[in-house]
């Protein structure tokens, strides 16, 4: 984008150059380098963070820095090559070094960009192991949870929750241990009991359903439900 824009200055400045190679050089050439960067680099980064009211932030500051700090360099190499190594024209390996500088620094801004690309994929792969691993407990608790389920019925379970009879006379370690697992299950770790009492029976009875529907199909088949939908019903209705 900044090349595109910036071409047909950067044509005419060739153009006037190659007119008056054995010449007195134009004023084309610096003003171009005093008047368009230095209009990119100020007004043009003024009116973007002016243009909207919420907080702005630099998200990638490796290569705008870099950006930066070349676009000031650049002044100080126009200097130093028209006032203090040969004042009032500019040599051959002056040129070329100029030339050389240009690649230099996209090359810089290249790899300052393929760091920032690795530290995001770093990140990115911890939180996938993150989220890796909470999945993997979240499916260890719904084992849990179908487990206890099939030893001792699904009411048991759901009542360990909503409170009842059977759940009543049940070990109180039993009870924690469904609980917990709901929790996890749910993402409610910070939450109270009163919390969890609140979570609908549907999705009490669902976070025991496997997660697709061959698993589903099976666990049912194995439970001897077949295609009959197995229900549970809170304490004091029908």
């Amino acid at each position: 984008m900044a090349l595109g824009s910036s071409a047909p200055e950067i044509l005419l400045s060739c153009y006037e150059t190659a007119i008056n190679i054995e010449g007195t050089p134009g004023v084309l050439g610096p003003s171009t380098i005093v008047g368009s960067a230095a209009f990119n680099l100020l007004i043009i980064s003024a009116v973007s963070i002016t243009a909207v009211d919420e907080v702005k932030k630099v998200d990638d500051v490796g290569v705008f820095v870099i950006t930066s700090i070349a676009s000031l360099l650049a002044y100080v190499w126009m200097y130093v090559c028209l006032k203090v190594w040969t004042p009032g024209y500019v040599t051959v390996i002056e040129a070329l070094l100029t030339l050389f500088y240009f690649f230099l620094l996209i090359g810089c801004s290249y790899m300052a960009d393929r760091c920032r690309n690795k530290v995001l994929e770093a990140e990115r792969s911890e939180m996938e192991k993150e989220e890796l691993a909470a999945e993997k407990i979240r499916l260890v608790n719904k084992s849990n949870l179908r487990s206890i389920a099939q030893k001792h019925g699904q009411q048991f379970v759901i009542e360990c929750v909503t409170g009842g009879t059977m759940a009543n006379t049940a070990d109180a370690a039993i009870k924690e241990e469904v609980r917990e697992s709901y929790r996890i299950v749910l993402g409610y770790q910070d939450k109270s009991d009163q919390d969890l009492n609140e979570v609908p029976l549907t999705k009490l009875i669902n976070v025991m359903e496997h997660e697709n529907l061959i698993d589903r199909l099976a666990h049912r088949k194995m439970a001897g439900t077949g295609n009959k939908k197995e229900y549970v019903t809170l304490k004091g209705t029908h």
